[in-house]
């Protein structure tokens, strides 16, 4: 954990109380792995029966069922057009993943960034996201032809209930209508109604 403490370490005391639980619990997962999910979260299942994958060494979940177009990620104040949500993670240790969310909050430190941002969300969301770029051979090909020639209906770049990754590290995305409260929840989501858990979160 040093190097990942260390970086955050000299920027610590600068950070609000709200960005530093953004960070604390990466560092956390990073370090001892396992289970995080916010106060505002209730389990609907025990976690034992959560069906995913038994080599899948991260759990995160989409927080809307289908990606925004830009206008519509503004109009709800996310951070990202394909969010995913940081109230509930689960990780083994010394997650990649996490590793750079980690670092994205130093770099972002340094580009003297002070907004959403930095930490939370947006710091998770582009670390899956550029995880999930890098090990899907065709991402880039399909997010060309997905810019090129938006599509007429609903979808998200990484179908959700899917396995990502190559080699030892890969990630399970849990469908939105899994890990989300039912009134931000897109009536598209394949799992609307199959809660593991339930997020009442007020902002």
């Amino acid at each position: 954990m040093s190097k990942a403490k260390d970086s955050i370490a000299p920027i610590w005391s600068a950070l609000s109380p709200a960005e530093r639980a953004d960070i604390f619990r990466y560092l956390v997962l990073y370090d001892q792995g396992g289970y995080f999910a916010e106060l505002t979260v209730s389990c609907e299942k025990p976690i034992a029966d959560y069906q995913v994958p038994h080599d899948a060494q991260m759990l995160v979940g989409y927080e809307f069922g289908h990606r925004w177009s830009e206008v519509q990620r503004l109009e709800v104040n996310f951070a990202r057009t394909e969010q995913f949500a940081n109230y509930f993670l689960a990780s083994a240790p010394q997650n990649p993943v996490l590793k750079r969310a980690l670092e994205m909050v130093r770099e972002r430190f340094s580009w003297k960034i002070q907004s959403n941002d930095l930490t939370g969300a947006a710091a998770l969301s582009d670390a899956v996201h550029e995880f999930l770029e890098v090990s899907t051979p065709d991402a880039v090909a399909k997010e060309n032809t997905v810019r090129k020639n938006p599509p007429s209906v609903h979808f998200l770049s990484y179908p959700s209930e899917h396995l990502y990754g190559e080699g030892e590290w890969k990630v399970w995305l849990l469908a939105a209508g899994r890990v989300n409260s039912a009134p931000q929840v897109a009536a598209d989501d394949p799992s609307e109604g199959a809660e593991l858990l339930v997020s009442r979160r007020l902002g």
